[in-house]
């Protein structure tokens, strides 16, 4: 399989706009689908470059993007303005920005997952799939108070220092979901270049957010996948099995893998992805997972990772003109 290349891109909303991958199969693999990847609170769309030219090699046209105010992308200084329902009409547009508008797979990372089920776009049977990925359908009690002493935490110390008490935290239990290497630039720097306001609006938000209700209906038949690592130490593999049962979902765990299953055994998940999808689509299968690619340097300069840059030789075209 050709090595593929992961570029920069972005999408177009009335807030702004937001940062993106996007990787693109090879004309003759092409499958005519297209796949969006939501990030979730401590991420960003960098969680997904080692997943992205697995899923492009296997014939997807695969996208991720920062959330409106997260690492890269521009967003409003009011934490007000990271409702469910606002992140959710910003994925809608971008579902509409991508190469097939049509036929597309989404998948949703921690907090995320609770955006792309609420997005309209996947309620309405636009979308020909549903992924959570280590995102349950609802935080029990004490995970709610979690949130909102988290919230007063980023008030009172500022976002920067309860952002790094989160991360000791949830690293300290299980060795599993210590950032890959490769990612430890990009995760400080976004640990100081996403807005406060992101951090604070997104904590309230998915304190007070409801469970999710099952997804689909009479006129709506949308396939839902669960998908977490086995050593994931911010949600139980009770969670997981609660929220499958609770939505009507396949449920997957993926082995040795931790609470970011996508960086610790991307081709893993790209595997358990592939066999849902190819599931929901009748059974037509997709091909292997090609072997390990290089994973692309994840920092800033286009240069230094060949991640090109708006307005650099190679940049995306579409979502990135």
């Amino acid at each position: 399989m050709p090595r593929t290349s992961v570029r920069r891109c972005r999408f177009h909303t009335p807030s702004g706009r937001l940062a993106g991958l996007h990787a693109a199969p090879a004309p003759s693999l092409d499958r005519g689908t297209s796949v969006v990847l939501v990030p979730g609170l401590l991420g960003s769309k960098e969680d997904f470059a080692f997943l992205l030219p697995l899923l492009a090699q296997a014939g997807f046209d695969a996208y991720a993007y920062d959330q409106r105010g997260q690492y890269e992308s521009d967003g409003p200084h009011d934490p007000e303005a990271y409702t469910v329902a606002a992140l959710a009409a910003d994925l809608d547009l971008v579902l509409d920005q991508v190469r097939h508008p049509h036929r597309v797979q989404v998948l949703g990372a921690g907090f995320g997952g609770l955006v792309a089920a609420s997005a309209t776009g996947v309620r309405d049977g636009r979308v020909d799939g549903l992924t959570l990925l280590g995102c349950p359908a609802g935080l029990l009690p004490e995970q709610r108070l979690r949130m909102r002493v988290t919230a007063g935490a980023v008030q009172t110390l500022g976002a920067v220092r309860t952002v790094r008490l989160m991360l000791a935290h949830r690293e300290r239990p299980r060795s599993g979901d210590h950032p890959h290497p490769a990612l430890h630039r990009v995760a400080r720097e976004r640990l100081t270049a996403t807005r406060p306001a992101h951090y604070l609006g997104v904590v309230r938000s998915w304190a007070a957010a409801e469970p999710l209700a099952p997804l689909g209906g009479p006129a709506v038949d949308l396939p839902v996948l669960v998908l977490h690592g086995t050593r994931d130490a911010v949600f139980g593999a009770d969670d997981y099995a609660r929220t499958a049962r609770q939505l009507g979902a396949a449920l997957t765990a993926v082995p040795r893998a931790g609470h970011s299953a996508q960086v610790h055994r991307p081709q893993a998940v790209a595997r358990a992805l592939q066999g849902f999808w190819s599931r929901a689509a009748g059974g037509n299968a997709c091909p292997a997972v090609p072997h390990p690619a290089a994973c692309p340097d994840l920092t800033r300069s286009a240069t230094a990772s060949g991640l090109s840059g708006p307005g650099q030789p190679g940049a995306a075209r579409g979502p990135a003109a």
